[in-house]
């Protein structure tokens, strides 16, 4: 559950990234604004959205995402969960969750009530 995750969660060593720097990584902002956790990036395949803040976030590439390791905790936040869980997985990244309903082979978590 969120609470749990939230207790895991070390803001002094711990990087959050939402995957997604569009409408559904702008509800999970919020959302996790309104539990009190900061997000420290926004990640984006688009090339057009990196090196830009999203609402006052930088946006990186994911090759900027592999700098910081495979234990960074990455939030899956647009519509194309599937593809975008199975690309970090590929790279190796161990801490992926996602906002979307369907099923994937990763943790889920809804932060919307």
């Amino acid at each position: 559950n969120i609470q749990n995750l939230k207790n895991q969660l070390d803001p002094h060593k711990d990087r959050i990234v939402l995957f997604g720097a569009g409408h559904i990584g702008e509800l999970a902002l919020n959302s996790f604004k309104q539990l009190g956790i900061s997000v420290n990036y926004f990640c984006d395949n688009n090339q057009q959205k990196t090196g830009f803040k999203f609402l006052g976030i930088e946006t990186i590439t994911l090759k900027k995402l592999k700098e910081f390791g495979n234990e960074v905790n990455i939030f899956i936040a647009n519509n194309n969960a599937l593809s975008v869980n199975s690309q970090l997985k590929k790279e190796g990244f161990k801490n992926v969750y996602s906002f979307q309903a369907a099923p994937l082979k990763t943790q889920h978590i809804s932060l919307y009530r």
